[in-house]
This record gives C-alpha cells, sequence and structure tokens, in this order.
C-alpha cells in the first residue's frame, strides 16, 4: 500500500482557508454570466477552493469522472441539475466565483471538452449562488455531505469534514446537528480522522471497512489497531504487497492528441497478454486471532461438554473440600454461572432435534398426499 496514489496527504492537513464575501451581482457581471433564477457561468471562470475538496482520488473516484464525462458528452450538461457556489475576493481583491459542490462533475467536464470537437464542448454549467455574507466556512463543511446524497461521501471522507468542523470550533453535539449524524458516529469518524494514516489508507483501500476499523481504534487505540491489522494482513497474505483499491484509470488527455490505432491495437495485445490482477485481500473481525488460537478456540467448543461434566464431578467429589478456598470459590462461580443456561433434565436440547425424534413428531402421512401411500 502507497499512499503517494492518493492525496491522503492534501486530505490530512489542517484546513484553515476563509473566504471573503464578494458582491456577487458585480461579480457576475464581471465574469459574464447571466442570471434567471440561476446563474449560467462560464465553465472557463469556476474556480476551486485550493484544498477544499475532501474526495479520496481512488480508482472508485475516477471511475465515477469517466461515468458522467461520458454522460456529458451524450446527453449535454443538465441545467436544472445546477452547481453550488461561493463569490469570493481573492487575494488581488477581485471577485471570483468559487465552487463549493459538484468537484467530481467540473472534472468531468475538462474530461469530457478533451474528447468533445469544439462546437459540442460544454461552455456554460447552472450555479446556486450561497449568501456570500451569512455563508460561514463551517457550513460550506457541512454542505459537502448534505449536498452530496447522489454520490455520497464515504465515512473517511465524512470523517475529514468533521474533523475541519471540530478544528473551526463546532463541538460534536453541532457537527451531529450540523450533518444530520448522530453523535455517536461523529465520536466514531473523529476517531478515524485521528488515526495514523497507514490506517486511513487500508479503509480507503478496502481492505477493511470503515467500522470494523472504527471498532478496533476504540479497542486497541490508533497504533494498537493499526499494529494487529497489519499483523492480520501479513499473516493472511502470506507478507505480500496488497494491490491498492484498483488501477488509475486515466482521466484526462491532451486535447491535441489524436488517437493512434496502432497505439491502440498495441495497447490491447498488451492487455491481453498481462497476467490476472491479485485478488483483493479484507481483513475481518476473525482474522485478527491467528489460525492456532482459532483452532485452539474451536476446540474448546468441541470438548466443551466433556470440561463441563468433569467440572460438575469435581465439585460434588467428597475430596473437593480439600482444595484452596480461592480455587473451589472460582469453581463454584464458574458452575453457578454455567448452570443458569443449562437445560432442564428432560427437556430436549431446543437448539437440537435427536435424528430419532424427528421421524416421530412428523405427521403420518395420507393416502394420496403428494402421490405417495402408506408402507405396508
Amino acid at each position: 500500500m502507497a499512499n503517494d496514489m492518493y492525496n491522503l496527504n492534501e486530505l490530512s492537513e489542517h484546513f484553515t482557508l476563509q473566504l471573503t464575501p464578494g458582491n456577487l451581482k458585480e461579480g457576475m457581471k464581471a465574469i459574464g454570466a447571466t442570471s434567471n433564477d440561476l446563474w449560467k457561468v462560464p465553465v472557463e471562470q469556476l474556480r476551486p477552493i485550493e484544498g477544499f475538496n475532501v474526495r479520496v482520488r481512488n480508482a472508485k473516484y475516477l471511475a465515477r469522472v469517466r461515468k458522467y464525462a461520458d454522460s456529458l458528452k451524450k446527453h449535454g450538461y443538465l441545467f436544472q441539475k445546477p452547481m453550488s457556489g461561493y463569490m469570493a475576493r481573492d487575494a488581488s481583491g477581485n471577485d471570483v466565483a468559487y465552487f463549493t459542490a459538484g468537484y467530481t462533475r467540473r472534472e468531468a467536464i475538462d474530461l469530457a471538452n478533451s474528447e468533445l470537437p469544439e462546437d459540442q464542448q460544454i461552455k456554460f454549467v447552472s450555479m446556486v449562488m450561497q449568501p456570500a455574507k451569512t455563508t460561514t466556512m463551517r457550513q460550506l463543511n457541512a454542505l459537502l455531505i448534505t449536498e452530496n446524497e447522489s454520490a455520497a461521501l464515504d465515512p473517511y471522507e465524512q470523517s475529514i469534514v468533521c474533523k475541519r468542523m471540530l478544528n473551526d470550533g463546532a463541538t460534536v453535539a453541532e457537527i451531529a446537528s450540523e450533518t444530520g449524524f448522530s453523535t455517536e458516529w461523529v465520536d466514531s469518524l473523529l476517531e478515524l480522522a485521528a488515526a495514523p494514516q497507514e490506517l486511513q489508507l487500508m479503509v480507503v483501500d478496502d481492505i477493511i471497512k470503515p467500522t470494523f476499523a472504527i471498532e478496533t481504534i476504540k479497542e486497541h487505540g490508533g497504533e494498537g489497531a493499526l499494529a494487529i491489522l497489519k499483523e492480520a494482513l501479513a499473516r493472511k497474505t502470506g507478507g505480500k504487497a496488497q494491490p491498492p483499491g484498483g488501477d488509475q484509470p486515466a482521466v484526462s488527455a491532451a486535447p491535441d492528441a489524436a488517437p493512434n490505432p496502432d497505439d491502440a491495437a498495441a495497447a490491447a495485445d498488451a492487455d491481453a497478454e498481462e497476467a490476472p490482477a491479485p485478488k483483493k485481500v479484507r481483513l475481518t473481525a476473525k482474522d485478527l486471532t491467528s489460525p492456532e488460537v482459532r483452532k485452539f478456540q474451536n476446540s474448546l467448543k468441541r470438548e466443551a461438554p466433556v470440561m463441563y461434566n468433569t467440572l460438575s464431578s469435581v465439585t460434588e467429589d467428597p475430596a473437593f473440600g480439600t482444595l484452596a478456598t480461592e480455587t473451589r470459590e472460582k469453581l463454584l462461580a464458574l458452575m453457578d454461572k454455567l448452570k443458569k443456561h443449562e437445560v432442564p433434565s428432560g427437556e430436549p436440547d431446543p437448539r437440537q432435534t435427536p435424528l430419532f425424534d424427528a421421524d416421530a413428531a412428523a405427521p403420518a402421512p395420507t393416502a394420496g398426499a403428494s402421490g405417495d401411500t402408506p408402507a405396508a
């Protein structure tokens, strides 16, 4: 696992940017945007907020960009699906239309335009602008969660947003209220946000599920959880490095680069000869124990009835009173605990149906039922 192919270093940085409100009408007029309930904004005038997007650039994200780009090429930009924005002033004092939601679509537009002829390229998008004077950066961060329902942020991305809001002065209760999460889930996400980056990468790479990662962190702490998970992963893979969450498909192309049929044929031949990708390994709770421990645990389960009967015999033995007081108390306490779950004598264990009882319990067949006749 190598995190240089993703953007976790960037996402883990403390995001402190604050935007200076700009003049919406004057700013839109300056960039050539028009309004009819929604703002129609030139694509080249859209400005990203540096470091604001919390999407992890893994294979899943890039595949979504590719899918959006293909849809844009086929259907064009749907103006009834606006992007969200915020008019702010840059360092030079100029009004700039920043987009606060729609980063995936914005990247898909660039990809689609790189593959479309000039007269079919997407030149304008629709935007809803947040009120500049009353919208805070904390609210913009919360909108990353609440406005992304069609392609919801994954738990790691959610954890980055919650961490930002916490750093911005919000309490856990306020974060929960503003994002629609429970306080318990916010606490869990903050645990994930504070975990070692190598553990976070296991989550991003889908080697472990977020909830499993959080449970392990809560039980063992961040560093302890990482050590346990790394040991389990090495044991399961035989020490072999794991492939990342998927190949990174190309999402951009030089607009002036024409496809070469010979290159495409060579690439197809290379793909045909390429060995199949190694199967992705995923860790679950049972992987945290070694095969030897699991074998011992299974043996304990099998021998439990014999152990129980033996323990019962020991406590009823006349020599039981000669054992040390502490030993007797431990054995009796264990027997008391087990007897609470003992099936009363003469009653069948509800979890088992003896074979010789199954036939007796079944209704006697009747002549003609299902075409069968009773045995002579």
